[in-house]
């Protein structure tokens, strides 16, 4: 009982956490994207 029941939180925390993970990389390549904008703006 015990067992099953940590099993179901751990795969609750691990699909809670790969959304994280989406969110934070779709984030981050934003981000470089405007980075990457903004350094060419500055060459220019």
């Amino acid at each position: 009982m015990f067992l099953s029941n940590f099993h179901s939180k751990n795969q609750r925390l691990r699909c809670s956490k790969n959304k994280i993970n989406s969110k934070t990389r779709i984030a981050a390549f934003l981000y470089v994207c405007r980075f990457v904008t903004l350094a060419k703006e500055v060459i220019n």
